[in-house]
């Protein structure tokens, strides 16, 4: 209990003496969050894995859910994978991106040049459709994961596809320190 106690208090949950008495639903959002993290890092994980962390979350909770996983990232040393849809927080809390699409990898490289000088035109395309920049949807729909398209699983909906992208599947290649799954070497 002494241990839950002070992982709790570290992970900016006041009063835990409280907090243990009560039940979940008498908690927000951001304090079942947070003692999650805390349950999780009780077991010293080499890895902590996160799915969407801040689905859901009012932007006061999201704000501390980004505070929690810094102070995760740089006081306890964890390496964390953290799946998620939130642009923002992996460019706030990661050092690496992976972006995927249709169940592969399509880009990966550094959070801050993927984020800010993508090169795959599905990450351009999810920057372009984040609310800051004007909310400009994908064009298409994404493919059905039992019947995968030939070639590049993107080359139906991209703007910049060839006739190579409908018949070859692209491998990943490096890309500036990173790696890319395009066959455009034009785009990036």
């Amino acid at each position: 209990m002494k241990k839950a106690l002070g992982l709790m208090k570290k992970l900016f949950l006041q009063d835990p003496e409280k907090l243990c008495g009560l039940y979940p639903h008498q908690l927000s959002g951001g304090m079942r969050q947070r003692l999650i993290a805390a349950m999780s890092l009780s077991f010293e994980p080499e890895l902590l894995i996160a799915d969407e962390p801040t689905k859901g979350l009012d932007p006061e909770a999201r704000a501390g859910a980004v505070e929690l996983f810094t102070k995760i990232k740089n006081e306890y040393g964890k390496t964390m994978l953290l799946i998620t849809h939130d642009l923002d927080l992996a460019h706030e809390v990661c050092d690496r991106v992976a972006v995927m699409y249709a169940g592969e990898v399509v880009e990966l490289d550094e959070a801050s040049k993927i984020l800010h000088s993508p090169g795959h035109p599905y990450t351009k395309g999810l920057i372009r459709a984040h609310p800051r920049n004007g909310l400009v949807p994908l064009s298409g729909q994404s493919p059905s994961r039992i019947k995968l398209p030939e070639g590049c699983f993107y080359h139906e909906r991209c703007r910049y596809a060839a006739v190579e992208c409908s018949r070859r599947h692209p491998e990943m290649q490096n890309h500036k320190g990173g790696g890319i799954r395009c066959h455009l070497r034009s785009l990036q």
